[in-house]
Formats: structure tokens, sequence, C-alpha cells
């Protein structure tokens, strides 16, 4: 229905629009944060591209934020964040360019380790607290000793965003393996940051051909962090190609567990299998993956494999009784 009356009566829509705004900074202004917030939500209802609305609504979020943190776990915190940032940034690009908009986007994106990103909008503050009139020394005072800290996590960001990018690349020459590792030894891994980081080392080395330390860092990581699909993954390969096919079955079946609906992962466990001489269940999860993905030339060779081990059994005579 008000899509409809958007369609129709758009400057009666805004007009209702800036009243509930108008209202929600009265309300916010008289410590009722909860209403302010549902009647800038109203505003958006009616006008969806209402940038003061949008605006008002994500430093709402924000200072909701900062009274409740500490209440909140790690996982609400993170969710809140993420919608008050989407909130800003919409705000953005429907035009919003003031000075607490996109200082809240800073602090935000700080808070989300999205280092790179604080310090721009930090650095757009300061471009538009040049143009007010007024005394802006502590506010400017106030970024330019956040962007100091940032600096060094910037940089530290960076380096591991090559990190990744050596680790992505399939192809990328052993001097540059060298160098992601030692890069990583370099950077002290923060706490949340411990399992990425052996991963990140057990890739590096096996790519290097140093299997028993890629071993070694997985099965850490593992123990370290529990569950982690991608070390599971790395393990099963890695006891496939040392013929060690009870625990890459152990590790891929893991895998599998985590990420289901992944048909390369279900052909692993069924490639496991087939390596054991297991072709009972060999089948049944070659030829679940094969529903999933028909079309998958690895999957189709792992079903050759299959068949040919058919047909070896048999053809194979069976014993003579003494």
């Amino acid at each position: 229905m008000k899509g409809l009356l958007r369609f129709l009566f758009s400057g009666w829509c805004q007009q209702r629009a800036d009243g509930l705004v108008s209202d929600g900074v009265v309300a916010a202004e008289s410590g009722k944060l909860a209403h302010a917030m549902e009647l800038y939500q109203q505003a958006l209802s009616w006008a969806p591209q209402h940038v003061l609305a949008r605006s008002n609504m994500g430093l709402s979020l924000m200072d909701e934020y900062n009274s409740n943190f500490e209440a909140w776990d790690r996982h609400r915190r993170s969710a809140h964040l993420n919608l008050t940032l989407d909130n800003l940034e919409e705000a953005i690009e429907l035009g919003a360019n003031r000075v607490a908009v996109w200082r809240a986007t800073g602090h935000v994106r700080w808070r989300l380790s999205q280092f790179r990103g604080a310090a721009e909008a930090f650095e757009q503050t300061l471009s538009l607290l040049e143009d007010l009139e007024g005394d802006t020394h502590d506010a400017v005072s106030e970024l330019e000793g956040h962007l100091s800290e940032l600096q060094p996590l910037v940089e530290r960001a960076e380096a591991l965003r090559k990190v990744r990018g050596v680790i992505d690349e399939g192809t990328a020459p052993n001097a540059s393996l060298h160098q992601a590792l030692s890069t990583l030894e370099e950077l002290q891994p923060a706490e949340q940051e411990e399992v990425h980081f052996l991963w990140m080392r057990g890739v590096l080395n096996r790519r290097l051909e140093n299997v028993q330390e890629a071993v070694a860092l997985f099965e850490q990581a593992l123990e370290l962090g529990g569950p982690h699909l991608d070390a599971h993954r790395e393990l099963a390969q890695l006891f496939m190609a040392a013929d060690s096919p009870e625990s890459a079955l152990e590790h891929s079946v893991a895998a599998y567990k985590l990420q289901p609906r992944n048909a390369g992962l279900v052909c692993n466990v069924g490639v496991c299998h087939l390596s054991l001489g297991d072709l009972k269940n060999a089948k049944e999860f070659i030829d679940l993956a094969h529903g999933m993905a028909p079309e998958n030339g690895i999957i189709h060779k792992a079903q050759e494999a299959l068949a040919a081990a058919f047909a070896t059994q048999e053809n194979t005579p069976e014993p003579l009784d003494n």
C-alpha cells in the first residue's frame, strides 16, 4: 500500500517522512533511543531514500551499540556493527556528507578490523572539518590521533593481504612462498587469528613440499580451534598422497560433515573408501556427488575408477578349496 502511495503522492510521503524524522530527533535528544529508531524506520517506510532518516538510523544504531556492547556476546556485537555499517554506507551513497556520519563509519570499520576503510573514513571526516566554521581543533586532534594509531594496523593488514594473495595464486614461485612465510613469522597473530595463521603457514609449507611441517601445522590448527573445513581438506589430501587412506578418510568425513552439500567433499569421501577397497560405500558417496554435480569432470573420473574397481573385482577368480 505504501509503495502505491509513494508512487502517486511522493511529495506527501516525503513530508510525512520529514515529520517522523523531526519527531525522531526530539526522541533521541530526550534519551528515548529505541523510540527514535522506530520513528526513523517509519520514515524510511514512507521515503526509502530519505538521507537524514538513514543517517540518523545509522548513528542511533551506533549509540545503541555503545550503550549495550558490554552486555552483548561477540556474535551479537558483530551483527549489530554490520547492520550499523550498512545504514551508514547507504546514507553516504544517498549523499550524506556529515562529519558525524563519516566519523561513525570510521569507528565502526575500526571495530570490524577494516583498518584501511576506517582510515579513509577518518580522512574524509578531516576534509569535512576543514570546511566548517568555528573551533574544530579538538576534533581534528582526535582524528589525527586515530589515524596515527591506525597506520601500523593498516600496514599489517596490507602485509596479510599480500600473503593471502600468494596463497590464492596457485602458481606463485618458491621465492614468493618463502617471503610469505617470513612475513607471517614477523607478524605476531592476535588470539583470534592464531588458527588462521596456522592454516596459512600450513598451506605455504605444503606448497613448498615441507609435508611433515604442513601436517603438523594443520593438526595444530584443529587442536587449537576445533573443526576447520580447509584444514581437514588439506590433511585429507596430504594423507591420501602419503598412501594413508584411513587418515585421509577421517579428515574427508570431517570436512564433508562441515559442508555436506559440497559435491567435491562428498566425492572425496567416496574416493577414500575406494582406496580402502570398500566399494559399497565408495559407490554410495560417488553416486551422491554425481547427483549433486553431474557435469563435474573430477567426479566423472571417480566414477570411472569405481567402475574399473568393480570390473576387477568381478574378474578376480575364486580361490580353490583345499
